[in-house]
């Protein structure tokens, strides 16, 4: 299993990547003028809660009580894709998951499909697998 899920980070990440070095490394012709930069989407992970860039604290299901990240590190921030890692904490739910018993984990997040300025998917790989949620854009 870990093999797999090895695999599907890298994939993950190297398609990631890909789009990083094109957007950040792509190189205009000469005649054409440089195109505007677009500002950066930002994350709104929980309704109620600010749209933020680069939160260090991130709720994707909007359910502390279950799954969220701390001390994420953003490596990529821009107006189609951010990615970071940090701390996963998910709650196991044994015995019940109103007892609060929670695995931590590092895990790797994309941020992509930005739609009226804010990010509306949520990608999670850890060493146990993948998991994505659409994200509020409100």
């Amino acid at each position: 299993m870990a093999n797999r899920v090895a695999g599907r980070m890298t994939a993950l990440l190297m398609g990631v990547g890909a789009v990083v070095l094109t957007m950040g490394f792509g190189v205009a012709p000469r005649a054409a003028a440089a195109p505007a930069k677009q500002a950066d989407s930002q994350v709104l992970d929980c309704a109620g809660r600010a749209p933020a860039i680069k939160p260090n604290r991130l709720e994707p299901g909007c359910s502390s009580s279950h799954q969220y990240l701390t001390d994420v590190t953003w490596q990529v921030w821009g107006s189609d894709v951010a990615v970071g890692e940090g701390t996963y904490h998910l709650n196991t739910c044994d015995p019940a998951c109103a007892a609060g018993n929670y695995e931590t984990l590092h895990a790797w997040v994309v941020l992509s499909d930005p739609s009226k300025g804010r990010f509306t998917k949520a990608t999670i790989v850890d060493s146990k697998g993948q998991w994505t949620t659409t994200m509020p854009v409100q």
